[in-house]
Order: C-alpha cells, then structure tokens, then sequence
C-alpha cells in the first residue's frame, strides 16, 4: 500500500467527519498517531492540519487513522 493512498484515504475520512451530521461545530475524534491513540475534539482544518478546540495543531501527514469517538 503506498504511502499516497494512504494519505488520500485519511483526508477522506476528515471530509467524512466535517460533512456528518454528526459535526456542527466541534466533532469528538479518536486519532491514531504513530505515537499511540489520542481523543480530541477538532473545530476545523487547513490544507495541512486539523485545528483542535484547544488550538493545537495535528499534522494530517501524521495520522495513521481518525474516526468519531464512540
């Protein structure tokens, strides 16, 4: 599996949770980084990032996979 398709199949998952109905302004997210697991609500992206609630940044080229918390 490429490195490309990998990071086009996260960026779909992104679009898929800012256009759920599930996001109105905020979404609870579970963000697999090669670190390890991590819960954050996200508020917005750009091209580069995810912006969480807390202002940090969360480089879309690091995550591994993303999907809503349960």
């Amino acid at each position: 599996k490429s490195i490309a398709s990998d990071s086009f199949n996260i960026n779909q998952k992104i679009n898929k949770i800012f256009g759920s109905s599930r996001y109105v302004y905020k979404a609870d997210v579970d963000i697999t980084l090669k670190d390890g697991k991590i819960s954050k609500k996200i508020i917005g992206r750009n091209k580069n990032e995810l912006i969480t609630m807390d202002n940090e940044l969360i480089k879309i080229s690091e995550i591994l996979d993303i999907d809503f918390s349960e």
